[in-house]
């Protein structure tokens, strides 16, 4: 994980997996909420940065 250079609240993530036993979808949604759980990512200003 690293800062998106390209815009200023933005987070660049490589992300392999194996889902075979479980979806992508899911797995992207597990490391988002991880991330909001350790305040690597804030909710509001995520949400905030959709409407720039």
């Amino acid at each position: 994980i690293r800062k998106d250079v390209s815009h200023p609240n933005g987070l660049v993530m490589w992300i392999v997996a194996d889902n075979l036993r479980k979806g992508a979808a899911l797995n992207a949604v597990q490391i988002a909420e991880e991330g909001i759980e350790r305040g690597w990512i804030s909710l509001k200003r995520s949400l905030a940065s959709l409407n720039e």
